[in-house]
């Protein structure tokens, strides 16, 4: 709980040092922390948080990939809407509903 409020703090500092002080929890050994800091980076289009919240859609922890989803509904790039789109297709029904509202924040966001 601490370190989630150290990097929400972090974050909202914002600019670059405090994205580079986050994109340093990358690589974090613990899962939760990795993707904690790919979610604040990903709320700032931060290109470095895609390739930890795509490592973990494939996490044996739920609640990794349901962060995971968070993250990536985030992002305005192609790959990130890809990634939301094949896990809705595989039928994940515990994500199904996450990936859903991700999908359409991207879509709202595209429309403004």
């Amino acid at each position: 709980q601490q370190i989630l409020v150290a990097r929400q703090a972090i974050a909202a500092i914002g600019g670059e040092e405090a994205d580079d002080a986050l994109a340093g929890q990358l690589q974090a050994h613990d899962a939760y922390a990795r993707v904690q800091a790919a979610i604040e980076l990903a709320h700032n289009q931060d290109p470095r948080a895609l390739p930890v919240l795509l490592a973990a859609l494939k996490d044996a922890n739920l609640s990794i990939r349901l962060d995971a989803v968070e993250g990536l509904g985030q992002l305005d790039c192609p790959e990130a809407e890809q990634a939301l789109m094949s896990v809705f297709r595989s039928g994940d029904e515990f994500l199904r509903d996450a990936v859903a509202e991700a999908l359409a924040e991207i879509h709202a966001r595209k429309e403004s």
